[in-house]
């Protein structure tokens, strides 16, 4: 697959971790890549902390479109703490729910998803949102940043050309 950067969809889903060991440094590469977007595309994001609400913010100052976030629901967390999960399993529960609304609402409007990967994190959710990416045929970008915040391949159209599974790309 080739990804031509000058005609991106003009539905785009940023997701990804939420702790970097420089929080600076990709917090400036979201803001670069949303203001490198047409104004008129829309941005959908999850609502949690680090890239999700960078993305968010930087939609809002760079876009035309307001962006979509899509918090995890409430009443999912209520219902698996009524079924005995303890709270972080319930919220677990509730954002997985989450990811898979925010790749459904890419989907509607034939967009990518971009997910920056801390590739030392211990949890799962950009994992999650990349599964229903693979699961729902909608193309994802991820952004894998190893130790010292270093981009472990670069960004260019022949890397994404060599990866075998043409809806998870990985960077």
């Amino acid at each position: 697959m080739q990804l031509d950067w000058e005609n991106l969809p003009k539905t785009i889903g940023i997701v990804g971790s939420r702790e970097f060991e420089n929080m600076q440094f990709v917090q400036e590469a979201v803001y670069d890549l949303v203001s490198f977007l047409e104004s008129d595309t829309t941005i959908v994001s999850g609502g949690a902390a680090g890239i999700d609400s960078w993305a968010y913010d930087a939609a809002r100052f760079f876009l035309d479109v307001p962006p979509i976030e899509l918090k995890p629901d409430n009443e999912i967390v209520k219902e698996w703490l009524d079924k005995g999960l303890n709270n972080r399993a319930a919220y677990a529960k509730a954002a997985f729910a989450r990811n898979k609304q925010i790749v459904e609402r890419v989907r509607k409007d034939d967009g990518i998803v971009f997910a920056f990967k801390n590739i030392n994190s211990k949890t799962k959710g950009t994992d999650n949102t990349c599964d229903w990416c693979d699961k729902l045929y909608v193309p994802c970008i991820i952004f894998r940043i190893g130790e010292d915040n270093e981009w472990l391949m670069p960004i260019t159209n022949e890397v994404l050309a060599m990866n075998k599974r043409w809806s998870r790309l990985l960077l």
